[in-house]
């Protein structure tokens, strides 16, 4: 498969998508003058593309599939984790339907991933979560 920039350029071979994570820096096989992540996956088309730091960061997620473990209002202050090993960050939850929410981070987020888990928390409390369907 090919490795591409933002603007579709071919940047060189990839080793398989099912080698790289959203946000990846290391092992690229790429020499750039600026460090180079993985901002998309697109596992039908075989393409891994590349960009800079601030391509993987994102200020917003929108998720799906929710399950609340408590009964929260419209909007609310969390943290949000969004990846096993993430610390979270603060954000502004908003609901958007029975099943759905919005986060508005305070700060810019790495490598918010469709299909991870978004799971909210107030201090230790599991609030609930759901699975992240975009981010921008």
């Amino acid at each position: 498969g090919l490795s591409v920039d933002g603007q579709g350029r071919v940047l060189g071979e990839h080793q398989g998508v099912a080698s790289y994570t959203i946000g990846q820096r290391k092992g690229l096989g790429i020499a750039s003058g600026a460090p180079l992540f993985v901002t998309h996956l697109d596992a039908a088309a075989a393409r891994v593309t590349l960009g800079p730091r601030s391509a993987v960061l994102h200020h917003h997620l929108r998720a799906g599939g929710a399950n609340w473990h408590c009964d929260p209002p419209e909007e609310f202050e969390a943290t949000v984790q969004v990846r096993y090993n993430h610390a979270g960050g603060t954000g502004r939850v908003r609901r958007t339907g029975a099943d759905g929410f919005e986060v508005t981070f305070a700060e810019p987020v790495l490598a918010i991933t469709p299909g991870q888990a978004a799971v909210c928390y107030e201090g230790e409390r599991l609030l609930g979560g759901g699975w992240i369907d975009a981010a921008w």
